[in-house]
């Protein structure tokens, strides 16, 4: 049979859909149990859908393909991807260079040698050594003067400005600085969640 052409004003035909990407090496479905990074997430949610954006998570293991499978996609109008894990920087490095064009956004943990990234590479940082340095302040300022430092034993630039700042602090108002003070817990001592490790530690700390 002929096939004609049909014309009209609308059919309803879905328009572009604006997509934004999420990275998380445990993925949505455990993303909202972890206090911070699901925080973070509900805030960029929120952002997105007030800006009629879909937040839309991507495979941990082969991201390179799902972005491919976006960027191609003639009904999608993708934005770029957030990655929240502290362990993503190499991967969100490497996407950055794959795909040049493309906004890759690492959020909340800052990285040594991120100034030495690809330009499409973009970060919103806690500066955690101001954050640090007032809460020590803070209680020096209510008359404290033995005050604690609970952290994780773990290499990351995050962790090391903290205490960085709570020294400065104390030095800055003539506190000494005190080991017994400080307590970093190591690996097989951690809690599955960080109010376990917050208990963990402050017994340490009391002991």
């Amino acid at each position: 049979p002929k096939t004609g052409t049909f014309v009209s004003d609308s059919l309803g035909l879905p328009q572009e859909r604006h997509v934004c990407g999420i990275l998380h090496s445990l993925g949505e479905a455990v993303i909202g149990n972890i206090i911070h990074d699901g925080t973070m997430f509900a805030g960029v949610r929120e952002k997105s859908e007030d800006n009629d954006t879909s937040t839309l998570f991507i495979s941990n293991k082969t991201p390179e393909i799902d972005i491919s499978f976006f960027l191609q996609n003639s009904g999608i109008d993708f934005a770029g991807v957030i990655v929240f894990d502290a362990q993503g920087f190499e991967k969100a490095t490497y996407l950055a260079g794959k795909f040049p064009n493309l906004k890759i956004v690492c959020l909340n943990y800052s990285y040594k040698t991120f100034q030495e990234t690809p330009p499409n590479l973009y970060g919103v940082f806690n500066d955690d050594f101001a954050g640090a340095y007032q809460m020590t302040e803070y209680l020096i300022s209510r008359g404290r003067k033995q005050i604690g430092f609970l952290s994780l034993e773990i290499a990351d630039e995050n962790y090391h400005d903290r205490l960085l700042g709570y020294r400065c602090a104390l030095q800055n108002n003539q506190l000494k600085y005190d080991e017994s003070h400080i307590v970093e817990l190591p690996e097989n001592q951690r809690s599955p969640n960080h109010l376990g490790n917050g208990k963990v530690g402050a017994e340490k700390l009391l002991a």
